[in-house]
């Protein structure tokens, strides 16, 4: 007594199933994580316009024109970025004191006093961006002579 297969069957059909379910399965977690990836990304950058709106309101505040809100957006993301890797390190220090120098390079290279307002910017970045970090460099900035330089 054999078993009668179907007309239709073929042990090839079998390779060729399993193929096709390997392929679309791979397909399928592949948009999967296409799909968390994006779902993310937007959240993120909701995130970041929210916080940006802060701080052009914080800066508007204080008197300061503020970049654009895309500027801040991509600059800043949503978790502060570059400003908020320890912002009272060492390098960051160095940075700041060559950028308040008069220019000249070489022996001819002399500090000046910026404007606290300057600081103050980035002060209201670490606060709304890092809070965690505002004490430490208000701590730092207080430690600073400043002038009165930019007209109110």
């Amino acid at each position: 007594m054999s078993t009668l297969e179907p007309e239709h069957y073929h042990p090839d059909n079998r390779r060729l199933r399993i193929t096709s379910y390997i392929v679309l399965g791979v397909i399928f977690l592949f948009l999967v994580a296409i799909a968390l990836f994006t779902f993310r990304t937007a959240k993120d950058n909701q995130l970041a316009g929210q916080k940006a709106d802060q701080l052009i309101a914080e800066l508007t505040a204080q008197g300061i024109k503020p970049p654009d809100k895309d500027l801040i957006t991509r600059t800043l993301g949503s978790d502060g970025g570059a400003i908020c890797v320890d912002p009272a390190n060492a390098l960051k220090q160095g940075i700041e004191r060559s950028s308040s120098a008069n220019g000249a390079g070489g022996p001819g290279l002399r500090p000046v006093f910026i404007a606290k307002r300057m600081v103050e910017a980035e002060l209201a970045a670490i606060n709304i961006y890092c809070p965690e970090h505002a004490a430490e460099f208000t701590e730092y900035i207080n430690s600073h002579t400043y002038a009165d330089t930019i007209k109110e």
